[in-house]
């Protein structure tokens, strides 16, 4: 069973048929519903690998988003189309030559086409991420900007309390410059891990932000 699912996800990404990816995908959308919500900033965010959230999509849509999830098995299910995953060590940074890489083009080639269609349909205006390393972002998020939408990340690992967390955070900083960040923004909890990105991750400061974290807003001083 898994094989014949693998040759005709391969058959609709060489040919971009959208349709066994779409349908499932508009259908298994779920909207993130929290009672007693009525404002609405008339903005559609839509949250990929949706469960690496913890609380966040609740506060934004309090805050007026309209939030759907991507399907986490159907975001997942566009690995079949790459055929040589053994070296999963390769996946972040592939050789040009690669299998991973000559892949990896299909796939986004694909998804660019069928982000477009599915943002269309459900009116969405943003993508957003909970993390910069995750496998399963990567070609989401790179095609999101690609196919004109922005797409931000609320990076969720932001503690830093001594010497070898603060090490720690170079190194994956580092590692983001060696890989490269295909999105629009990217949202840190603290100032102290937006300085660490801003001097070693390559990535331009105008694009890196510290906003705090968004599940503690709830527990905000109310303002008169």
């Amino acid at each position: 069973m898994k094989n014949l699912l693998v040759f005709f996800i391969n058959i609709a990404v060489d040919k971009i048929i959208l349709w066994p990816f779409y349908y499932p995908i508009v259908y298994l959308m779920k909207e993130v519903k929290v009672d007693n919500i009525s404002k609405s900033n008339g903005i559609t965010l839509l949250a990929i690998n949706h469960g690496r959230f913890r609380g966040d999509l609740e506060i934004l849509t309090k805050s007026g988003f309209k939030v759907y999830k991507m399907p986490y098995r159907w975001q997942t299910r566009i690995f079949h189309a790459y055929r040589n995953l053994e070296s999963k060590s390769e996946f972040k940074i592939p050789p040009d030559n690669s299998s991973i890489n000559i892949d990896r083009v299909r796939v986004r080639k694909y998804l660019l086409h069928l982000l477009r269609k599915i943002f269309n349909k459900k009116s969405i205006d943003c993508a957003i991420g909970a993390g910069l390393f995750y496998n399963q972002d990567l070609d989401w998020g790179a095609s999101v900007t690609k196919a004109g939408y922005p797409y931000i990340v609320f990076h969720r690992e932001n503690l830093i309390v001594n010497k070898d967390t603060y090490l720690d955070a170079i190194q994956k900083a580092k590692k983001l410059n060696k890989i490269g960040f295909v999105g629009t923004s990217i949202v840190f909890q603290n100032k102290v891990m937006k300085s660490v990105f801003d001097k070693y991750s390559g990535v331009d400061s105008s694009r890196i932000h510290s906003l705090g974290a968004t599940r503690m807003d709830q527990y905000s001083a109310p303002t008169n």
